[in-house]
């Protein structure tokens, strides 16, 4: 965590990630609240572990959502940071308030690296395989979670002090496209082993 000073007024963002998981290729599920405040970045999104030298690997970020209260955004973005600077961008907006409830967000990294964002079962961004490839990026990922205040979030108000992110849960399934006993409805309890947990090799979660 780390104090952002903005004029006269400090606030404390912070992140976190997996220290010990670390993937590529797969499903990436996350239902999350935005918080109810303009000039607050919400992310949800894959990164090159820390700890390795940026100059020395080929550095990539994987934005599955920059989401906005101010204008009801979601930015996916790909970021290939290290030895050139490079990326690619896209967004959606939405006509209803989206830190008014949970949503579900996800991302569909397949193993010939097409790459398949959603919000709420809605496709939103689809980028072909082609532009991962020629960022030539062979490093499993960590998942992350954070908040920045930030201009580009819109203007801090009031609402800024105090708010934050939730996050109901993050599920990271290995093989794209897996589906449960009965279909691929995570909630449901049927779809699992009779201990009620995936079985070996099919996903982590946590």
């Amino acid at each position: 965590m780390a104090d952002v000073v903005n004029g006269t007024t400090n606030w404390r963002e912070g992140f976190a990630y997996t220290r010990n998981y670390a993937g590529k290729y797969g499903h990436y599920e996350a239902r999350i609240k935005v918080a109810d405040a303009d000039g607050l970045n919400n992310a949800f999104w894959l990164s090159t572990p820390w700890g390795l030298d940026p100059q020395s690997v080929d550095k990539l970020e994987i934005d599955i959502t920059e989401a906005h209260r101010y204008d009801n955004s979601s930015h996916m973005t790909v970021h290939d940071w290290a030895p050139v600077a490079t990326g690619t961008g896209a967004s959606t907006t939405f006509s209803y308030d989206i830190s008014a409830d949970y949503h579900v967000v996800t991302l569909d990294w397949r193993t010939d690296n097409t790459l398949v964002w959603s919000w709420d079962g809605v496709v939103k961004r689809t980028l072909s395989a082609s532009t991962l490839l020629n960022m030539n990026t062979m490093i499993p990922l960590c998942v992350l979670f954070s908040t920045k205040v930030m201009s580009w979030a819109g203007t801090p108000g009031t609402n800024l002090d105090g708010s934050q992110m939730l996050v109901d849960y993050v599920r990271v399934t290995q093989t794209p496209g897996w589906t449960g006993l009965l279909n691929s409805d995570w909630a449901a309890a049927s779809n699992w082993g009779l201990d009620g947990v995936p079985g070996p090799g099919v996903a982590a979660v946590f």
